[in-house]
């Protein structure tokens, strides 16, 4: 039935023949859906909210011909889907914080994406004659940077093949989480933490990449301090080209990271390194595809709920008036001010309690 409702919601809310729908699989959390392309942002609708279980839809007329296009999600956003906990990595279009208007202080860009190179509607697709290649679809999902969600991109039209001679029907990375992240991978300097830490929350949100760990200085990342990916020491794991090309770089360190066999191992099919040979890149005929975004290791937009909760608990500033509870949440430490929630306790219950608290943390606190 609900993929019935789903198919219903493809036929009257698209303009055109859809060709990407998103997904929110998470039960519990609104999803907000960013995108850039070579050209800018591009069309379709920017930091879309997609309500729990909820999907989005880019047709044929936000695609058609498109190159460059990155689609990523983000969570834990304010009203406007912006100044996010998860995926306010920057881009054309995107405020990260509510401080600048710049990419100064955006998250590391350790962001699960989808890209694609869009085909032109009508055109041939014949790998046998380069001059009908028009209508190609070219699509991966890229981890080169690091990851954030799991998630999984079904074909639902259109046949697609990679490096193998057999089509490719699906890439299934329901499995690769945040706590499979390692936390002692070798990236020449000692075991390293390839976990990135959001410092609003001191919780882990994602996963490293080694070349992005060890050049991106957001989010305290002391390892990256005066690195940059052309140095001696850091090209090996970034694949730099210059010096690297595919030989050099599948034949150094990188390959035999924990980050790398962690995606190989959990997201079999996907790019976890630029020169990733065998992987990733998947040429289709002019198709349509279903990806669905997971939830995170941790509660996003449940996150204050949980810290006020803790709050209360610690100060014990709960007391019964006439038979209700009445909750004094003194939260100002949290950033969060004061807060007021009453509720019968005979029917007191978590959902009752989040769905009330929710509305008072629309606005998150600047990115630090």
């Amino acid at each position: 039935m609900k993929r019935l409702l789903l198919a219903s919601c493809l036929s009257t809310a698209s303009a055109g023949i859809p060709r990407l729908e998103i997904i929110n699989g998470c039960p519990h959390e609104t999803m907000w859906i960013a995108h850039l392309a070579n050209v800018g942002i591009g069309p379709g609708p920017i930091n879309h909210a997609i309500p729990p279980l909820g999907n989005m839809i880019f047709d044929e007329t936000e695609t058609d011909q498109l190159a460059g296009a990155r689609y990523w999600p983000k969570m834990g956003c304010n009203k406007d889907g912006n100044n996010c906990l998860l995926g306010g990595s920057g881009g054309p279009g995107q405020h990260c914080n509510e401080l600048k208007s710049d990419y100064s202080l955006c998250q590391p860009p350790i962001d699960t994406k989808f890209e694609a190179t869009w085909g032109k509607k009508g055109q041939p697709c014949n790998p046998a004659d380069p001059g009908q290649m028009a209508g190609c679809d070219f699509i991966d999902m890229s981890l080169v940077d690091g990851f954030t969600l799991p998630f999984k991109l079904e074909i639902v039209s259109g046949q697609c093949t990679g490096q193998a001679p057999q089509p490719v029907t699906s890439l299934d990375c329901s499995g690769l989480s945040v706590d499979k992240c390692p936390v002692d991978d070798d990236i020449g300097k000692g075991p390293t933490n390839m976990q990135a830490i959001n410092p609003k929350i001191n919780k882990p949100i994602g996963c490293y990449a080694p070349c992005l760990k060890l050049i991106d200085t957001k989010w305290n990342n002391v390892q990256a301090n005066g690195k940059s990916r052309n140095d001696p020491d850091v090209t090996k794991y970034c694949c730099t080209t210059p010096p690297e090309n595919s030989g050099t770089c599948n034949a150094g360190p990188l390959p035999h990271t924990k980050y790398v066999q962690a995606v190989h191992q959990f997201c079999p099919g996907v790019y976890a390194f630029a020169y990733d040979d065998g992987q990733g890149l998947l040429r289709c005929s002019y198709g349509q595809y279903r990806l669905t975004f997971m939830c995170p290791g941790i509660p996003l937009s449940e996150q204050k709920f949980e810290e006020i909760k803790d709050a209360v608990k610690d100060s014990e500033l709960i007391f019964s008036v006439g038979g209700a509870l009445t909750f004094v949440l003194f939260a100002a430490a949290l950033g969060v001010g004061l807060a007021l929630v009453a509720v019968q306790s005979s029917r007191f219950r978590r959902l009752a309690t989040q769905n009330r608290l929710r509305s008072s943390f629309e606005d998150l606190p600047p990115e630090e």
